[in-house]
């Protein structure tokens, strides 16, 4: 529990006491940015306290729309999708389906919402102490485009 920084110790032999180490701090509404040039973001998860939640997606149209058609039409065009790859410290591999961008006749700003907890709903259940750390590549896959820029909204700890 010590190496996993889960409890901190001081002294030696029997005169050691232990104590619980400092809580993780949840930073709220991050953003990673997907362009053509940046199209993947790698996270580390140390220990079992570590998460990322992603909340929702936000396309940035790079041109001026009027009609949601119109930011439609471009998205549709690219096929855009995001993978989430889970490689936990026994180099097993995880991914997650891909999340595909689809507008929606009724939906008028192009922001989706998306909730997703890594890597709780990556593996389907909590990882053991042992398979930590858990490297965490987010990626955007689908056509390169210069009309429209992806930001995603996530939690982490």
């Amino acid at each position: 529990m010590v190496s996993n920084k889960l409890i901190e110790s001081s002294g030696v032999s029997t005169g050691t006491h232990y104590h619980v180490a400092g809580t993780a701090t949840i930073k709220k509404n991050l953003a990673m940015v997907f362009t053509n040039e940046q199209r993947k973001t790698e996270f580390l998860l140390k220990n079992q306290i570590s998460f990322i939640e992603i909340k929702r997606i936000v396309l940035t149209p790079k041109f001026t729309w009027r009609h949601p058609s119109e930011w439609g039409e471009k998205l549709n065009a690219h096929r855009l999708s995001i993978q989430v790859t889970c490689i936990l410290s026994n180099g097993s591999v995880y991914k997650l389906a891909p999340y595909f961008l689809m507008p929606d006749p009724f939906q008028y700003q192009p922001v989706f919402e998306w909730r997703l907890n890594i890597p709780e709903d990556v593996r389907e259940r909590v990882p053991f102490k042992k398979e930590y750390p858990i490297q965490v590549i987010v990626e955007l896959s689908g056509e390169k485009n210069r009309e429209l820029d992806v930001m995603v909204i996530y939690d982490e700890a």
